[in-house]
């Protein structure tokens, strides 16, 4: 895979989602390895595969699908860990990290819709490029 689609952003936040779950109580922790060997390594491991092999659009595509899936994994943990209420032990750090929680989910977010845009300018590009080449397509 190289192309992320608005359907690979809800499958990311699904994971980060199941990821977070996971390091609550109520869920087994091999699931954050599930979670890991699924989402993070098989794009990390295109995006080599295609680097080495000179198909630089192609593996930013799959560069793409990577930080899109780190960055929606570490929203919905945030997320997460915020609508649980997990919070530090000492009483005063408690206001200080629901407000670092609060920035960090914004932030997290932004940086989210700058992919998803980032995304669709490489959709673009991709059809430009098949257009202008299209006997150079695998």
């Amino acid at each position: 895979r190289t192309n992320v689609g608005q359907g690979g952003f809800i499958l990311a936040l699904a994971s980060g989602f199941a990821g977070a779950l996971a390091l609550t109580p109520q869920l087994s922790s091999t699931l954050v390895g599930v979670m890991i060997g699924i989402s993070l390594m098989p794009p990390l491991v295109t995006f080599g595969l295609l680097l080495a092999t000179g198909e630089y659009l192609l593996a930013w595509g799959a560069l793409l699908i990577f930080l899109v899936n780190l960055v929606s994994i570490y929203l919905a943990a945030l997320l997460t860990f915020y609508a649980e209420k997990i919070q530090p032990l000492e009483e005063e750090k408690v206001k200080s990290a629901r407000k670092m929680a609060k920035i960090g989910i914004i932030i997290f977010f932004v940086i989210l819709i700058l992919l998803f845009v980032a995304d669709i300018f490489q959709s673009i590009l991709w059809s430009f490029y098949m257009m202008q080449f299209p006997g150079l397509i695998p």
